[in-house]
């Protein structure tokens, strides 16, 4: 439980206050409020970077416990505080999340139970290459395995990413931000209605033949898996370095120049699938598209 009025955190344990602590939580005069209502911790994560911001006020700041709960917003470790609780939140709150002395962040770590945890949806069952395209459909159930996390874009979309591709999706945004490059996220998990919605919209927009080209039949979409993401791209020059970085992180290019008549799509620059490091490093050394990897 967290009282923002407070700026104080109280954490229950079989129904026991095990712990409390003050707390600092959004900054309310940036804007940046912590988000009020109740929500469960979705997973735990240790060494963790947080990213977020564009230009001069982007940021990549480094945690030991990380624990979210909302579109972004988490539990963590700031040991760069010298202080908590009061009146810090008004002027030098964070940026949404709720920061906490680590020795704090250390106990609700160990002794917390997450979403993920309770619901029993392992990621080591998700079979990171699945291949779905024109001719594969998503398979049944596979909703039911993964866990989605949300985020808000800088354009204020809340968006759904599977979980371990959307950690490995910060890790990857966190080093091109290093190489002067910024990322958002434009589209990642589409439900199957939403792909219809789409379809239909861009058959209207530009066109049969444009759609089926650039535009998945429904239930025959990456976007499915919530394994897919696709970038803003800043511009061609940017691209250039995004796509270098990607198989050191477990992503590839999807659609690539070259291999419209194996993918059976038009070749999407912006378009990157999570497969896991090792594949995509293999992927990208040997010039393959997924369909031809998995065989």
């Amino acid at each position: 439980e967290v009282s923002i009025e407070k700026q104080h955190l109280w954490f229950y344990k079989d129904g026991e206050v095990f712990l409390d602590s003050d707390v600092v939580t959004g900054d309310i005069t940036k804007k940046r409020g912590t988000a009020t209502g109740a929500y469960p911790v979705a997973y735990k994560l240790t060494d963790y970077t947080l990213t977020g911001g564009n230009g001069n006020g982007a940021y990549a700041t480094k945690v030991k416990y990380w624990m979210p709960f909302f579109e972004g917003q988490g539990l963590h470790d700031a040991t760069w505080r010298s202080s908590f609780g009061g009146s810090i939140y008004k002027g030098h709150g964070s940026h949404g999340c709720v920061n906490l002395p680590k020795k704090v962040a250390k106990k609700i770590y160990k002794k917390g139970i997450t979403l993920e945890e309770y619901l029993g949806k392992d990621p080591a069952s998700i079979d990171y290459l699945l291949l779905v395209n024109k001719e594969h459909a998503m398979p049944e159930g596979w909703e039911d395995k993964i866990q989605l996390t949300y985020m808000v874009n800088n354009v204020g979309d809340r968006i759904g990413v599977e979980r371990i591709t959307y950690e490995a999706y910060l890790k990857l945004k966190a080093a091109l931000l290093k190489d002067g490059v910024h990322t958002d996220i434009n589209m990642a998990y589409r439900s199957v209605q939403d792909q219809i919605d789409l379809a239909a919209e861009f058959t209207v927009k530009y066109g049969p033949e444009y759609g089926e080209n650039y535009v998945a039949v429904p239930g025959y979409s990456e976007h499915h898996t919530g394994l897919a993401i696709d970038l803003y791209l800043e511009s061609v020059d940017a691209w250039a370095k995004i796509a270098a970085r990607l198989p050191e992180f477990g992503f590839i290019l999807r659609y690539p120049l070259g291999k419209e008549d194996i993918t059976g799509y038009s070749y999407e620059p912006w378009h990157i699938r999570y497969v896991g490091k090792d594949a995509a490093k293999e992927i990208a050394k040997k010039n393959l598209a997924l369909e031809e990897y998995v065989g």
